[in-house]
């Protein structure tokens, strides 16, 4: 008798349900895109105005020599491993940038400028961008100034 009570005890009793281990979290979390933006900002000594959209961003551009700061365009991306995307920018380039891999603190980014028919390479580079951070590319020359190019990754 006892034995068919405590056989009907735990067939009625409910599992928990286990909590993910933060090993598991974070395995998820190198699995899932990662949100890709690339901001085209245009840096000039011709005015002093600054754009009130990127003025988070003016405290990184206080070494420069520029005045003026405009967002001209915003790239958005939701991009994975081994995933790229690109895009135009002013003055006839192209930008291309390709998620190489990414761990729970980092991705690995290449960045690649190149002018729109690809015969000419102006930046080729892998860069280490932290999680949730942001990388700056400086250049090219544009209209007597020149493209910042803040490029974010968010997981």
């Amino acid at each position: 008798m006892l034995t068919l009570l405590m056989s009907t005890l735990m067939m009625s009793t409910p599992a928990l349900a286990e909590e993910p281990s933060v090993t598991e979290i974070l395995a998820d979390a190198t699995k899932s895109a990662l949100n890709v933006e690339v901001m085209v900002i245009h840096a000039t000594t011709e005015h002093t105005k600054k754009d009130e959209s990127i003025k988070h961003l003016l405290k990184y551009f206080a070494n420069y020599k520029y005045t003026g700061y405009k967002l001209l365009k915003e790239h958005k991306s939701e991009l994975n491993d081994k995933q790229d995307q690109s895009f135009t920018l002013p003055g006839e380039l192209k930008m291309k940038v390709s998620i190489l891999s990414h761990n729970d603190k980092q991705a690995k980014v290449l960045v690649k400028i190149t002018d729109v028919k690809g015969t000419h390479n102006y930046l080729d580079s892998t860069i280490t961008v932290p999680r949730n951070n942001n990388f700056m590319v400086a250049g090219p020359k544009y209209d007597g100034g020149i493209l910042i190019l803040p490029l974010s990754v968010k997981y």
